[in-house]
């Protein structure tokens, strides 16, 4: 007598509902039972899945992928997420005129008795990575007076401590400019000298334009055309 097995499917094709054993014993010179395939032999026969099953086993494979797939999405949106956030968040940088608007910069600006506009085409400025700004802006001087507009070129704005050349300067609104004898002027906004400092003269620059702000090896340069000075955050 043989002991004949065959092969069992998968586990993940279908789900049987019953296992049939059927054992046929018979002398090897005997008729072959109409059950197994052969006389003297006992065979295992498994029933093939039938529709209802094949449908819920493929159910079951096709929720499993979902699953996952969604789970997976859901990581990946959470990280690109916290990178994006993360970095926007952190990032200290110069702006220019195109990066400021009249939310963080008044169009028109108080100064001396009386309000002026401003150039937001000449306008520059530092974001540091808190969300604190630095900002310039070239403002039309023309209603003051002679004296006034030789000093007073643009309006200055700082949510921060700074140095500017070594001069301390607390946060505030001022007046500022470039004057004669190449020196840089801030006032308060009475019009009241605070400090003169030298300024520098930056031949090298190719296209020197009325305002701007430039990093420069972890400090900022104010421009105006070819004359700067560098200021930094204050410690």
């Amino acid at each position: 007598m043989r002991l004949h097995f065959r092969p069992r499917p998968r586990a993940d094709t279908f789900v049987p509902n019953s296992v049939a054993l059927c054992y046929c014993l018979c002398h090897s010179h005997g008729k072959p039972s109409t059950v197994g395939e052969s006389a003297g032999r006992l065979e295992l026969v498994i029933p093939k899945p039938n529709a209802a099953e094949e449908s819920a086993a493929k159910e079951i494979r096709e929720m499993n992928r979902s699953t996952i797939l969604t789970k997976l999405t859901v990581v990946i949106f959470t990280v690109l997420l916290f990178a994006v956030a993360g970095a926007a968040a952190g990032t200290e940088t110069a702006l220019k005129a195109s990066d400021i608007t009249s939310k963080i910069f008044p169009e028109q600006v108080f100064f001396r008795g009386q309000v002026a506009p401003v150039q937001m085409r000449n306008t520059g400025g530092v974001r540091f990575s808190d969300d604190m700004f630095v900002l310039a802006g070239m403002v039309d001087s023309s209603g003051y007076s002679t004296a006034i507009r030789q000093k007073y070129q643009a309006y200055f704005i700082s949510e921060v401590p700074l140095e500017i050349s070594g001069q301390k300067l607390p946060p505030g609104a001022y007046g500022i400019g470039f004057i004669s004898g190449e020196k840089f002027i801030l006032m308060d906004l009475g019009a009241h000298d605070l400090f003169q400092v030298d300024s520098s003269k930056d031949s090298g620059m190719k296209r020197p334009v009325p305002l701007q702000v430039v990093s420069s090896g972890g400090k900022y340069r104010l421009y105006a055309g070819r004359s700067f000075v560098e200021f930094a955050r204050a410690q």
